[in-house]
């Protein structure tokens, strides 16, 4: 797979009930959009992350992905 034919997209959740920064459910994943296949790069909340993991970090959770999509 070539990241260049993908895009990164963010779903947002407001989780009701839970305190402020658990409550901002954040899910990163991966489209291509020539496949219309999707790929989990990372579920967090903003209790764990301030703002969005590093790239690094999604970068990783990609690599990750691709091995186990490919086995």
């Amino acid at each position: 797979m070539d990241l260049k034919e993908w895009q990164l997209r963010k779903i947002r959740f407001d989780i009701p009930g839970m305190n402020w920064t658990d409550r901002k459910f954040r899910v990163l994943y991966f489209y291509n959009p020539q496949t219309h296949t999707v790929v989990l790069a990372r579920a967090y909340t903003h209790a764990e992350f301030e703002g969005r993991p590093s790239d690094e970090e999604i970068r990783a959770a990609y690599d990750e992905a691709r091995l186990a999509s490919s086995s």
